[in-house]
C-alpha cells in the first residue's frame, strides 16, 4: 500500500487565503462571517496571528468563536481584500510586488565656458561749446562715480545631459491567482 504525506498546514509556509489585514476593533465588529474565514491581525493581544472562524454566522443572532493561529517566519497568504500577498517574519508585509530600488542617478552634465567680454565703445570726437566757468565750490571727498560698463558677453554653451541612472530589478512575472484552489501559479 503506498505512503501519503499530508503537509502540516502550521509547517507549511503556504498558507490559506486570509479574507483581509484588520485591526482587532474591526474584527470584533464584524456582523456577517463564516466558517473557516481569516484574518490577519495588526493590533491587540493577538497582534500579528491569524484569527480563524470556527463558526459561522450573523453578529446579530450569534456570538463568533475565534481560534487565534501564531505564524512561524516564513509563511505567506494571500489577501482576498487588497490582491497581495502578505509574508511573516516577525510582522506582516508585502511579499511580492514590492517596489524594487530607484536606479542611479545621472552623471551631472559640463558647465559651458564663460562667454568672450565685450567691446570698450569708441571715444567721442564730437566736442560741444564750452560754458561759463562756474563758482569754486568746497572739497568734497573722492569721486565713487564709474565710468560705463561693456556690453554682456555671448553666453556659454550648455553642458552635456548626465546619463540615465539604471532600471530596477523587477519582481516576479507570469503568476496568476487560482481562486477555486486558494494558490498563485507561476509560469516559468
Amino acid at each position: 500500500m503506498p505512503d501519503y504525506r499530508i503537509a502540516t498546514m502550521d509547517e507549511f509556509p503556504f498558507q490559506h487565503t486570509v479574507k483581509d489585514v484588520n485591526t482587532q476593533a474591526a474584527l470584533e465588529a464584524l456582523i456577517l462571517w463564516t466558517k473557516g474565514d481569516r484574518y490577519i491581525l495588526t493590533d491587540g493581544a493577538n497582534a500579528t496571528k491569524i484569527a480563524y472562524a470556527n463558526n459561522s454566522g450573523s453578529g446579530t443572532y450569534v456570538a463568533v468563536d475565534w481560534t487565534y493561529i501564531t505564524p512561524a517566519a516564513g509563511w505567506i497568504c494571500w489577501s482576498d481584500s487588497a490582491n497581495e500577498f502578505y509574508k511573516f517574519n516577525g510582522s506582516w508585509g508585502l511579499y511580492f510586488g514590492a517596489i524594487g530600488p530607484t536606479g542611479a542617478t545621472g552623471a551631472t552634465g559640463a558647465t559651458g565656458a564663460t562667454g568672450a567680454t565685450g567691446a570698450t565703445g569708441a571715444d567721442s570726437t564730437v566736442t560741444g561749446p564750452t560754458g561759463a566757468t562756474g563758482a569754486t565750490g568746497a572739497t568734497g571727498a573722492d569721486s565713487t562715480v564709474t565710468g560705463p560698463t561693456g556690453a554682456t558677453g555671448a553666453t556659454g554653451a550648455t553642458g552635456a545631459t548626465g546619463a540615465t541612472g539604471a532600471t530596477g530589478a523587477t519582481g516576479p512575472v507570469n503568476q496568476t491567482y487560482d481562486a477555486a484552489y486558494k494558490c498563485i501559479i507561476i509560469s516559468l
